[in-house]
């Protein structure tokens, strides 16, 4: 099977005789998100060029965001003093975190 090394903002472009070709996407520079379209053209013996067939492929996130929570700057807190909770340490991989919900409970 051939490959193809996806790169940030390249195009996917390779000719062989593979019926197969996978796309090789690195995590950390991944495909964004939204409908990408690859299109194949196959080409016979004498040369002749078939009409172009077209996929569409829609990269989505299904990945749950990661929440961290921590006191700053300790978690002892001595008795009537205010403190900070935070969320710095929260990620998402696939997108960007839109809205934190605080609890308090108990």
């Amino acid at each position: 099977m051939a490959e193809f090394k996806y790169v940030v903002g390249g195009k996917f472009s390779t000719p062989g005789d593979d019926a197969k070709v996978r796309v090789v996407v690195d995590p950390l520079k991944p495909i964004p998100l939204g409908e990408h379209k690859f299109v194949l053209v196959a080409v016979d013996d004498a040369g002749n060029e078939s009409l172009p067939s077209e996929v569409i492929v829609t990269v989505f996130d299904d990945k749950q965001p990661v929440a961290k929570l921590s006191v700053v700057p300790s978690s002892k807190v001595s008795f009537g003093e205010s403190f900070v909770l935070s969320a710095e340490g929260s990620f998402d991989v696939g997108g960007v975190i839109k809205e934190y919900r605080w609890f308090m409970v108990s």
